[in-house]
């Protein structure tokens, strides 16, 4: 009993040391071998061809699906499309004179009505309603204009000597703060501030100055290999690179330059980069593998996705559903057009019967104008 009890001991004992050995072994095990940088390579080789499948897709939507649709659109439903643009113009157009009639009244002090009589008044044969309210905005917007100058010289002569006398405050509380910063919070505290905050700017100045010119030079290297005019028309792939390329210098993305230039740099089978550059670039290509499948989601809810490879038959049933949309738009609109053609109009005409003459419509000062009389 006693010899087996000392052999399950022993062999306890070099299990135990071994998991030692294992767990010290692992923790001087270095993290850029050959074989882990090649599991890195091929990690960002797989996420490198999603990228490239998605992007891929939405080129082709962008570049087939989208314009063919519009083509659609302006062959069967041109006059529809016309139509509805110019309702919509004259819509606006009928809302900017309603909402200017509401404002002149309200600044003149009138009801709407009685303004709509005082400019009626004003009518003449070469100028219309309109013209008339267009004319006393301009005069209302002049007389304003005066207005604004004369309380800003009043206000520079009254607040002239209490802005002097703020702005000598605040230099002798400066000055008192510089005098006695050592009395108020001691001499270490002043070495603390110093050792903390006296080099932030010139350090920042001096760093983004190297990142400019990190990024011209690496965009200029980069220019020589892809540009149209080194190595002629560009490709899908190539196109794409290049725009990347552009996108990431006109917003000065040095990260995202220098991801690209170790992307291609791996693509031509250089491996000279460690581990760690290549686990950036694969995280760099997992946010936007996710930013371009967002995308990719909402474009596919769009109602012509995949419009370049429809059947005509799908195709007519899509014409006939817009011919019922268009349909239905027009009405709207129409309608809405003449609900706000009617208000303007009996806005107009509801005190036309009271006009005798033109002293009936004198204006009263409005309260800018009451409350500073110069």
């Amino acid at each position: 009993m006693k010899n087996k009890t000392k052999k399950r001991n022993k062999k306890s004992a070099r299990k135990n040391s071994q998991r030692k050995l294992k767990t010290t072994c692992r923790a001087l095990i270095p993290l850029d071998t050959d074989k882990i940088r090649n599991g890195f390579l091929k990690i960002y080789k797989r996420r490198k061809k999603v990228l490239e499948r998605i992007e891929l897709q939405l080129e082709k939507y962008h570049e087939n699906d989208e314009p063919e649709f519009q083509k659609f659109l302006s062959q069967r439903f041109g006059a529809e499309q016309t139509r509805l643009r110019e309702l919509a113009e004259k819509l606006s157009l009928a809302q900017m004179r309603r909402e200017k009639l509401r404002y002149m009244a309200r600044e003149e002090g009138m009801t709407q009505g009685k303004y709509c009589a005082y400019l009626k008044s004003k009518v003449m044969p070469k100028i219309d309603f309109w013209a008339v309210l267009e004319n006393e905005i301009l005069k209302m917007q002049e007389k304003q204009r005066r207005l604004d100058e004369k309380y800003e010289r009043y206000c520079r002569e009254c607040g002239d000597y209490e802005e002097d006398e703020e702005e000598e405050d605040e230099e002798d509380y400066e000055d008192g703060l510089d005098d006695n910063f050592e009395e108020i919070f001691g001499k270490d505290m002043r070495s603390f501030f110093n050792d903390l905050f006296d080099d932030i700017f010139p350090e920042s100045e001096t760093h983004s100055a190297s990142n400019k010119k990190d990024l011209k030079k690496l965009y200029h290297k980069l220019c020589l290999r892809y540009h149209p005019d080194k190595i002629g028309a560009h490709d899908a792939k190539t196109k794409r690179l290049w725009l990347s390329i552009q996108e990431a210098y006109k917003t000065n993305d040095l990260s995202r330059l220098r991801s690209i230039y170790a992307g291609l740099e791996i693509e031509a089978g250089k491996t000279e980069l460690s581990c760690s550059d290549i686990n950036t670039i694969i995280s760099e290509n997992e946010s936007s593998i996710h930013m371009m499948r967002k995308q990719l989601n909402s474009t596919k809810k769009a109602p012509y996705w995949g419009f370049s490879t429809w059947t005509a038959k799908k195709r007519k049933l899509t014409e006939k559903e817009m011919t019922v949309y268009y349909r239905h738009e027009l009405k709207i609109a129409e309608q809405q057009l003449q609900k706000k053609e009617a208000e303007i109009e009996r806005i107009i005409h509801s005190c036309l019967s009271k006009v005798h003459s033109n002293t009936q419509f004198q204006k009263q000062p409005n309260s800018f104008q009451m409350e500073f009389s110069f």
